[in-house]
């Protein structure tokens, strides 16, 4: 999208389920925290987009992962675009388990980015206050699920959406396509 209209996207953490324990826990198909229609749905779209997508025996907490993430945007826009991306491939296409430190300074090392330096970030909980910050703010503006997006301060739409949709919604707010 950004790179049709004039628009800038800005990734916020947001723990969907900070009540996972930290460390993850097996799936219970008895009890899946995704319905199987929506899995089945989520795959087809990723596969359509040539993007990885596979069933996962854990569920992940989230918490380390996005404040790596927050690290990484310390590091600069690269960083944080490389890592981010790196982290949710791992998730959805290589069923790693994301909620370890271990996974997630691997996940950067593969990025070229400082294991090290992140490992020592995360073991010291810095950033962990800015993901239950910025989760605790998005569900005061009543965002419960993933994705969500804000366009500026007048329209939220919840869910992935087609192309059309979002070119709409930034016609209505008046957001010019880039020229080519």
């Amino acid at each position: 999208m950004v790179r049709e209209f004039t628009a800038e996207a800005e990734w916020v953490p947001f723990e969907l389920h900070p009540e996972i324990p930290a460390q993850g826990y097996e799936r219970d198909e008895r009890r899946p925290l995704m319905k199987p229609e929506v899995r089945e749905y989520l795959a087809a779209e990723a596969q359509q987009a040539g993007l990885p997508f596979q069933g996962s025996p854990l569920i992940a907490n989230s918490h380390n992962a996005l404040a790596a993430s927050e690290w990484a945007r310390d590091q600069g826009s690269d960083a944080y675009d490389k890592l981010h991306h790196a982290i949710f491939t791992a998730y959805f296409g290589e069923a790693r388990n994301i909620s370890t430190v271990d996974q997630v300074v691997a996940i950067a090392g593969e990025q070229g980015l400082d294991g090290a330096g992140l490992r020592a970030h995360l073991e010291r909980g810095a950033h962990s206050a800015t993901v239950t910050e910025s989760t605790a703010r998005m569900r005061e503006h009543g965002i419960t699920s993933t994705p969500t997006f804000l366009f500026g301060d007048r329209y939220m739409m919840m869910g992935a959406q087609d192309f059309e949709t979002f070119a709409s919604v930034l016609g209505r707010l008046g957001v010019p396509r880039r020229d080519r």
